[in-house]
C-alpha cells in the first residue's frame, strides 16, 4: 500500500481547484449579453481621466475630467466654469451667455463652437478658439511680487600702485571704493563711499528707494544722480519718481511690433529672421492680433509666415528695432525730478552759496509701431528748457530721432532809489 503525504495530495488536487475558481461553466451558461466592445479598438471605460487641455495647439493645463458613454462613445463632462478656468471668454459665444458656472455644456455644442478634437488614447483635448475669445493671460500678477529678503551687504573695489620717475622719490597712490546697502522690507538704502590718499573719505551718493507696484514705478530720495531721458543729468539732494519696466509682464518689456493679420483657416503663425524661428503660435480663422510678443532683441527685417490648414503659405515683411527710445504702441514712460543741485566743483553742498532748485519732467508715448513721441521740460533757477521730439522707425533706413529744444533765460533786474 502506497502512502501519500499531505503535500502530495495538495499538489494532486491543485489544478482541479484552480479550474473551479475560474468557473467557466457559469460563463458558458450565462443567458445575458456581455458587451466587450468598450474594451476593444482602443475604446475606454467611463470614469475620470487626467486630461491635457490645448488651446489653439498650445498647452494650457492638466485637468481631471469625467467621461460618460454616449452611443458607445466616451464624451467629456465639461462645465461652463471649466471653460472659464481654461482662459476662454464664454460671453463671446451666444449659446453660452445664459448658462451658469455649474451647467454642463453639451458635447455636440462644444464640437460646434470649438471644433473639439478628442484624443482619449493620448489623454488630450484640443480646442480652437478665436483670439478675441481668449482671456488675457493672468499668469503674471503684481500681487505675487514680494519685497524680497531683509539683508545688508558691502561691496568694495581697491586700486593701488607705486609711481617713481628717475631718481625722484616714489609716490604711493591708493583708491578704495565701498558700495554699501541695506534692504529692509520694501525700502533699499544705498551708499557709495570713496577713499584716496589725497582727499580722504567722500560720499558720492547716499539715498533710499522703493518700488511702487501699483503704478509700475520707483521712488528715490536722497543725494544721488538723477537721470531723465533727453535732459541733463544732475547730482541732486531731492526726490525722483519714474517708470520701472521691470515690474511689467515679461512679454511686455522692451520694444516689439504689434502685428494684425487675418487667417482664413486654422493656421500656424511664425516670425523668422534669416531662417531662424524667433516666435510661433497657432490661431483660428479670422482676424488676429499679436500684441504680446516678447522683445525680439534684434534689428532689421523679419518675416511673418502664415501657414494655413489647407497648405497655403503667406509671407509678409515686418520690421523690428532695438532702441530705448522706441516704445510699444499705447505704452508710456515718465520721469519726474525735484531737488537741489549739487555744486559740480565740490563733493558736498556748499554752505555759503545759494542752492539751485531743479525741476524736471519727461513723458514718452508709443503712438504706433513706428512712432514714439516725447515731451520734456527742465527748470533750474532762471533757466527754462523745453523740448519735444519724435523717434521714427523707417524700415530699411533704421531709426531716426528728431528733437527740438527751446531755452528761455529769465533776467532779473533791480532798481535802487536813493
Amino acid at each position: 500500500m502506497i502512502k501519500l503525504s499531505p503535500i502530495s495530495l495538495l499538489l494532486l488536487f491543485t489544478p482541479y481547484v484552480y479550474a473551479n475558481a475560474l468557473y467557466l461553466q457559469a460563463i458558458e451558461n450565462h443567458n445575458g449579453n456581455i458587451d466587450f466592445s468598450l474594451l476593444l479598438n482602443e475604446n475606454f471605460l467611463e470614469g475620470t481621466y487626467n486630461i491635457t487641455i490645448y488651446i489653439n495647439n498650445n498647452k494650457k493645463q492638466n485637468a481631471e475630467i469625467s467621461f460618460k458613454n454616449k452611443n458607445n462613445n466616451l464624451t467629456p463632462i465639461i462645465t461652463l466654469f471649466d471653460l472659464k478656468q481654461w482662459g476662454i471668454n464664454t460671453n463671446y459665444y451666444e449659446p453660452l451667455k445664459n448658462k451658469l458656472d455649474n451647467d454642463i455644456v453639451d458635447y455636440d455644442l462644444l464640437k460646434k463652437l470649438f471644433n473639439i478634437k478628442l484624443e482619449i488614447n493620448k489623454q488630450s483635448i484640443y480646442f480652437k478658439v478665436p483670439l478675441i475669445a481668449i482671456e488675457k493671460n493672468t499668469s503674471y500678477s503684481k500681487e505675487k511680487l514680494d519685497d524680497g529678503d531683509n539683508a545688508a551687504f558691502i561691496k568694495y573695489n581697491y586700486q593701488g600702485h607705486y609711481y617713481k620717475q628717475n631718481s625722484l622719490n616714489g609716490q604711493h597712490i591708493h583708491n578704495l571704493q565701498l558700495y554699501n546697502g541695506i534692504n529692509l522690507f520694501a525700502w533699499r538704502y544705498r551708499q557709495d563711499l570713496n577713499y584716496n590718499n589725497n582727499n580722504s573719505f567722500s560720499i558720492n551718493q547716499q539715498y533710499v528707494y522703493r518700488t511702487l507696484r501699483n503704478i509700475n514705478s520707483i521712488l528715490t530720495m536722497g543725494d544721488f544722480y538723477a537721470y531723465s531721458p533727453n535732459l541733463n543729468t544732475y547730482k541732486i539732494l531731492g526726490v525722483q519718481i519714474n517708470s520701472d519696466n521691470a515690474m511689467k509682464d515679461g512679454s511686455l518689456v522692451g520694444y516689439a511690433p504689434i502685428i494684425s493679420e487675418t487667417a482664413y483657416t486654422y493656421a500656424e503663425v511664425s516670425i523668422e529672421q534669416n531662417g531662424e524661428t524667433l516666435y510661433s503660435t497657432s490661431v483660428p480663422p479670422g482676424p488676429f492680433t499679436l500684441n504680446n510678443l516678447p522683445s525680439l532683441g534684434t534689428n532689421g527685417e523679419l518675416v511673418l509666415i502664415i501657414k494655413e490648414e489647407n497648405g497655403e503659405v503667406r509671407k509678409k515683411k515686418i520690421w523690428n528695432y532695438s532702441s530705448q527710445y522706441l516704445l510699444r504702441k499705447n505704452q508710456w514712460n515718465y520721469y519726474y525730478t525735484m531737488g537741489l543741485v549739487n555744486n559740480p566743483q565740490k563733493r558736498q553742498f556748499p554752505s555759503n552759496k545759494k542752492k539751485e532748485l531743479l525741476t524736471q519732467l519727461n513723458l514718452s508715448y508709443g503712438v504706433s509701431n513706428y512712432l514714439t513721441t516725447m515731451i520734456g521740460a527742465e527748470k533750474k533757477e532762471m533757466i527754462l528748457k523745453q523740448l519735444i521730439g519724435n523717434t521714427l522707425g523707417l524700415n530699411i533706413l533704421g531709426i531716426v530721432s528728431l528733437e527740438n529744444a527751446w531755452i528761455k533765460r529769465e533776467i532779473s533786474s533791480t532798481i535802487s532809489v536813493q
